[in-house]
């Protein structure tokens, strides 16, 4: 008996005692230049210009220059041509192999013996793309090809609904594959450029380890610390050395480094203190572009042997560093950067005295809505089960509320304008995959004014929708919120959830009592991201 009353006494002071180190994350801002790894060491050489040659159907809905207007390369002066860089663009176009939807089956035995089996889909889009991207230098010292010829292929997820499948498939067809291509292009050529010879300033948050122990006397001092070293670094400017923010944060540097004499103990609650510190000053040191300092509390950390894969990490980064400023010849990544574009990418590029000719007025030409930019490909379907292939104004996407003009081709191929009423309309696929529905509900300009108002169908844009809840967004911003077996939805931006929020939210969520708890803590705001996880913790819900 004396030695489970000895274990019950004991049992709380340890859980304390685990409990006295606890760190949080304390984040800060820092900017600085990132150096390339193949540095131009001449300034005068450090100009590049961007040539493209690429098939007219890939760049369809593309302006003329879109490569030589969209590669860029920060610390240097792009020209229009005989830059010292040249980039070479050639691209060919996306060719689809294969798109079909795939079926498999899955069967479970259910108690009384009787075995289920369900039919699952799948849309598999097989594609390939062509072309590659020269970077040389017209001293022959680069040539560097980037090679874009390679198999893809895109895969919905598996659902036991046909038309999930069937929508996959729509929404990313020939159009929508280009354009994801051509991005992908820009941004891998743009990565590249940067990190081998460009010098692109970076702003970004890092974070220390700072005490959160309510008994742990070092808290305060801690929290002390932190605070300075925050405003400190928000100081900090890529265009300027690091010496005047080195003397400013020298006593909380003094205050880390020294802190850790005083725990020489090597029980775990000391050797997570002392971990703070380490990482602290390695992170301290490596923005302060001190690379050296920042391993060598790196190995102090590992030494400590609380967190040896942080210690590792931050030798990689500092020794990456080191590497950047030998190859670059400086020692700092704090410099001025400037970068400069003389250029002018036209659509209409004047021709020359000699071949210039007259003027001549044409008729405007109306391009048919599969081929005209200005139009997207969109597909509808109605609540009497048919589903059409519409082109839609892409301007009329930005105010769609409750009519759907669209084009549609007849039998002979021509456009014919069409229109649809909100509740008309079960489902409005895009081409580009964003979803369209129609959801009863009042807006908020008609919820302030004298009177109760009846709610009407409108277009929404689908953010996430469950089976048991929704959430959509209307024009103007409006976020809406509909259970899947109520007819009408929740308009939270009205004056009335505006002003009563949690209250109405935990009326709606009422048959989920642990997700009541969780409103009424306020862990949920009234904006898309917050109620994203709302919408999710409610599906969840048993």
């Amino acid at each position: 008996m004396k030695r489970i009353l000895l274990y019950l006494l004991v049992l709380p002071v340890h859980a304390l005692w685990s409990q006295s180190v606890d760190l949080d994350r304390e984040y800060f801002d820092v900017s600085y230049v990132q150096l390339p790894t193949n540095p131009i060491e001449n300034d005068q050489d450090r100009t590049f210009s961007v040539r493209s040659n690429n098939a007219r159907s890939l760049m369809y809905s593309f302006s003329k220059y879109y490569f030589e207007q969209s590669i860029q390369l920060p610390g240097f002066t792009k020209f229009m041509d005989k830059g010292f860089l040249d980039v070479h663009v050639e691209l060919q176009d996306v060719i689809i192999t294969n798109s079909t939807v795939k079926t498999s089956t899955s069967s479970r035995k259910k108690k009384d013996g009787t075995v289920v089996r369900t039919t699952h889909y799948q849309a598999v889009i097989d594609y390939k793309t062509q072309g590659r991207v020269t970077i040389s230098s017209n001293d022959g010292s680069i040539n560097e090809v980037i090679d874009f010829t390679r198999g893809r292929q895109l895969k919905s997820k598996s659902s036991t609904r046909y038309e999930d499948a069937r929508n996959f498939r729509a929404s990313n067809n020939k159009s929508s594959i280009r354009s994801s291509f051509i991005n992908n292009v820009v941004k891998t050529v743009n990565r590249t450029l940067a990190d081998n010879y460009g010098y692109p300033v970076k702003k970004h948050q890092d974070h220390f380890w700072i005490l959160d122990s309510r008994k742990h006397p070092q808290t305060p001092a801690h929290k002390k610390a932190y605070a300075a070293l925050e405003v400190a670094f928000s100081k900090m400017n890529s265009a300027e050395n690091m010496s005047a923010i080195a003397a400013e944060i020298a006593p909380q540097m003094k205050y880390f480094e020294e802190v850790v004499s005083q725990y020489p103990k090597t029980d775990r609650k000391s050797r997570k203190f002392k971990y703070a510190s380490f990482y602290n000053l390695s992170k301290i040191y490596y923005y302060l572009d001190n690379p050296e300092k920042s391993v060598e509390y790196a190995n102090k950390l590992i030494v400590n042997d609380f967190d040896e894969g942080d210690g590792k990490r931050l030798i990689k980064a500092a020794d990456a560093l080191s590497e950047r400023f030998k190859a670059n010849k400086v020692q700092s990544s704090h410099m001025e950067v400037i970068t400069e574009d003389e250029t002018d990418y036209s659509e209409d590029v004047a021709e020359t005295t000699e071949t210039a000719q007259p003027a001549v007025a044409e008729e405007p030409v109306e391009l048919p809505k599969s081929e005209d930019p200005n139009f997207t490909v969109a597909f509808v379907a109605t609540i009497k089960g048919d589903t059409l292939k519409t082109y839609v104004h892409v301007n009329k996407i930005r105010s769609l509320r409750t009519k759907l003009d669209v084009y549609v081709k007849d039998m002979e191929g021509k456009d014919v304008a069409r229109s649809f009423r909100a509740d008309e309309v079960e489902k409005l696929i895009l081409g580009n995959g964003e979803e369209y529905t129609a959801v009863n509900f009042v807006e908020s300009d008609s919820s302030i004014s004298l009177g109760k108002q009846s709610s009407s169908a409108r277009f929404v844009k689908e953010i996430i929708a469950t089976k048991k809840m929704g959430l959509y967004q209307y024009y103007n911003g409006e976020l809406i919120l509909k259970k899947a077996n109520e007819s009408e939805g929740k308009n939270t931006g009205s004056a009335g959830w505006m002003l009563g929020f949690r209250k109405r939210l935990s009326k709606m969520v009422s048959d989920c009592p642990s997700l009541v708890a969780r409103v009424k803590d306020k862990e949920f705001s009234n904006n898309a991201s917050s109620l994203i996880q709302l919408v999710k913790a409610y599906r969840d819900c048993e």
